[in-house]
């Protein structure tokens, strides 16, 4: 999570941002929300969405814009068939589908390309494809695509792209980065930031973890990175050949987020809800995550996403940002140009996250590597939401992996006799 403050009551999240309940089961970011006193705020969903597709710009309520009926029973259909697949198996075992290997031999491109019969209907499978994974449908597997919609939306594909009662329901008041900030304020001097380790070594049940400025020495270690950001770290032994082949067969997505800030949120005089999309030009994904009253500015956030988000990654800076306005423009008007201030981040740039939202399951990589995930290494285990087993890429499935590796960790300690260590020495 990345939160900026513009002023006391305007905060800018650029990394992780919405959460929304479950399905079904625990609402796990609720139930933290809740233990540390942190509000959450509705998104505002009044209005007309739009969808620029070509050069039609289409408004519309609901889920989808109206389609000719050929063209909307094609989209039923594939949706419909997409999340029977995505109940078929375990959540957060893709690997154990009926029919995994098939699944995960070919891309979602493909299956789209043979199940999805009319040209408008497969341009919005696309469209959402890149928004809600960060990635082109040729980049995933199909099996990655289903284990997402199983592990996020709980095998319902329509609460993936949902604001109210689905997946972008919320965010939270003070931005995301509140979260974490209250839950290491709760740990106190425990945590040590600016102290980042780049080798972990074991020895004799002993886990001795460093970098250029700390010292740590544990009897067991959760490592809690991206699979692709792992592998960077240097483990003495080195992993067992499985785990290591795993990290690096889940890449993140491509992805750079905008956040501009108006005096207020001019698009509402149009009767528009600021939730757009465009199958053309850089911004493919747009919502309005204003504050609510008093505060009188608007804020939208605009996502620029897969091979876009490499390619603007390689402008420069102004050209960039021109770019960012431009598409937006072409969604609400002139008035998108002028925006009071103009945040930007690239995650695929960052030194801490080389992309995001998670990392991306390209064809073979779940059934080869996906068992691998989560299995510790002796006495290293593994968290962070590519190992969850709900909530797949979100803060609800931090949470929920770390509550898993946490039991782990407790459980081992316990089934462990404790080595003769020295003491933990932090620079």
């Amino acid at each position: 999570m990345l939160s900026r403050h513009v002023s006391d009551d305007i905060a800018i999240d650029q990394g992780g941002q919405f959460v929304g309940p479950p399905r079904e089961g625990p609402w796990l970011v609720d139930e933290v929300c809740r233990e540390h006193g942190i509000a959450r705020l509705r998104i505002h969903e009044g209005g007309d969405k739009l969808v620029l597709l070509g050069s039609r710009r289409v408004r519309y309520r609901g889920l989808a814009p109206s389609w000719p009926p050929h063209a909307a029973i094609d989209l039923v259909r594939a949706k419909d068939a997409l999340e029977r697949l995505a109940r078929s198996f375990p959540a957060g075992e893709p690997w154990r589908a009926r029919e995994a290997t098939m699944l995960d031999g070919q891309t979602y491109a493909s299956w789209i390309a043979r199940h999805v019969r009319t040209r408008r209907s497969r341009a919005l499978l696309r469209l959402a494809t890149e928004t809600l994974y960060a990635a082109e449908p040729e980049e995933l597997s199909l099996l990655h695509a289903l284990a997402y919609v199983r592990s996020a939306g709980r095998g319902h594909l329509t609460h993936l792209a949902r604001v109210g009662r689905g997946h972008q329901q919320e965010q939270l008041r003070g931005g995301a980065q509140s979260l974490p900030l209250a839950l290491a304020a709760s740990l106190g001097e425990a945590v040590q930031l600016d102290a980042p380790i780049r080798r972990i070594a074991v020895r004799a049940g002993v886990v001795t973890l460093s970098g250029p400025s700390s010292t740590v020495v544990c009897r067991r270690a959760i490592v809690a990175l991206p699979p692709a950001l792992a592998a960077r770290l240097d483990f003495d032994p080195p992993l067992p050949g499985d785990r290591d082949r795993a990290q690096l067969a889940f890449v993140g997505g491509s992805v750079i987020t905008a956040s501009l800030v108006y005096a207020e949120p001019f698009w509402r005089r149009q009767e528009l809800s600021g939730y757009a999309a465009s199958t053309h030009g850089p911004v493919r994904g747009v919502l309005d995550v204003s504050p609510p009253p008093p505060a009188r500015a608007g804020v939208l956030q605009a996502f620029v996403v897969a091979r876009s988000a490499r390619a603007l990654g390689r402008v420069p800076e102004g050209e960039r940002r021109r770019a960012i306005l431009g598409g937006l423009a072409q969604m609400f008007g002139g008035a998108a140009y002028r925006p009071e201030h103009y945040f930007e981040k690239d995650w695929t740039a960052d030194e801490w996250t080389r992309g995001c939202y998670h990392g991306i399951g390209a064809p073979r990589a779940w059934v080869a590597h996906g068992p691998h995930l989560r299995e510790p290494a002796g006495p290293v285990h593994w968290a962070g939401s590519e190992t969850a087993t709900w909530g797949l890429g979100t803060m609800e499935g931090a949470i929920d992996s770390g509550r898993r590796a946490a039991a782990e960790v407790a459980t081992a300690l316990d089934r462990t006799p404790r080595p003769r260590t020295p003491r933990v020495a932090a620079a």
